[in-house]
C-alpha cells in the first residue's frame, strides 16, 4: 500500500505512527541493545571468575609434559572457556560503542526528517489556508459589490419614474449606480480570478502536495525497519 494516494487524509494519524517507531529506536532497540550490552560483559566477568577458581593450581606449578591427561584436558576447556568470555566482550563492546550509536544517530535522523516534514506540511497547509481565505474575501466584496448595485439600481430607477425629484439628482444617482456597477464588474472578475486560482491550488495540494508529503513519511517508516532489522540480525550475527 502507498500512503500518499491511501492516506493522504490521515496525516495526523500517519505522523504520529511515524514519530512513535523513531522513538522506538532509542526507548526500545536502544534500550535492549544497552542491557543485552551490559548482560554480555556481565556474562564475560563471570566466565572469566569461573576460570579463576576452577583453574587448577597445580596446572600452573607444573610443565606441561607433567600433567595428567584429566588435567591437561580441563586445562584446554579452561582456555577455551576463556576465548569464549572473550568473544562475550567484544560482542558487549560492539552492541555498546557501535550498534547503540548508530541507533541514537538514526533515530536523530528519523527525528529531523520528521520535523522538517511536519514544517514543510504547516507551510503548504498555510499557503492553502491563505487562499482559502483570499477566496473568502473576494466572495464576499463580490456579493457586497452586487447588492450595493442593484439597490443603487433600484433607487435611480424609482427616483426616474417618482417625477418629483429634480432632473440634476436623478442624474447623480444614475451616475452613482454606473460606478457601483463598475465596482461589481470588478470585482466579479477578480473572484473568478481567484476562484480559478484556488482551484488550482487545490488540485495541487490535494493531488500532489499530500500524498508526496505522506509518500515522504513512508520512506522514513520503511528505512527505520530495514535499520532496525538489519542492526538484530547483526547483534545475532555477532555471537
Amino acid at each position: 500500500m502507498s500512503w500518499g494516494p491511501d492516506l493522504w487524509d490521515s496525516y495526523h494519524t500517519v505522523v504520529e505512527h511515524v514519530a512513535k517507531g523513531t522513538t522506538d529506536l532509542v526507548d526500545v532497540y536502544g534500550k535492549f541493545v544497552k542491557e543485552k550490552a551490559e548482560l554480555e560483559k556481565e556474562y564475560a566477568k563471570g566466565l572469566r571468575k569461573l576460570i579463576a577458581k576452577y583453574e587448577p593450581k597445580e596446572i600452573k606449578k607444573k610443565k606441561e609434559n607433567e600433567e595428567s591427561s584429566e588435567n591437561s584436558s580441563f586445562r584446554i576447556f579452561l582456555v577455551e572457556t576463556g576465548y569464549q568470555a572473550g568473544q562475550h566482550e567484544l560482542l558487549a563492546e560492539h552492541l555498546s560503542k557501535v550498534v547503540g550509536k548508530e541507533i541514537q544517530n538514526k533515530s536523530a535522523e528519523c527525528h529531523k526528517t520528521v520535523k522538517d516534514n511536519s514544517k514543510h506540511t504547516n507551510k503548504e497547509k498555510e499557503k492553502m489556508e491563505t487562499s482559502y481565505f483570499t477566496l473568502e474575501k473576494a466572495k464576499l466584496k463580490y456579493q457586497k459589490t452586487f447588492h450595493d448595485w442593484k439597490d443603487s439600481e433600484s433607487s435611480y430607477e424609482i427616483a426616474d419614474q417618482d417625477g418629483t425629484i429634480s432632473r440634476n439628482e436623478i442624474l447623480k444617482m444614475k451616475h452613482q449606480t454606473q460606478a457601483k456597477l463598475k465596482l461589481f464588474e470588478d470585482s466579479k472578475a477578480k473572484y473568478i480570478e481567484q476562484l480559478d486560482k484556488t482551484n488550482v491550488e487545490q488540485r495541487e495540494y490535494f493531488d500532489y502536495q499530500l500524498p508526496e508529503i505522506m509518500n515522504s513519511l513512508q520512506d522514513v517508516d520503511r528505512e527505520r525497519i530495514e535499520f532496525v532489522r538489519r542492526v538484530l540480525e547483526r547483534s545475532v550475527a555477532g555471537e
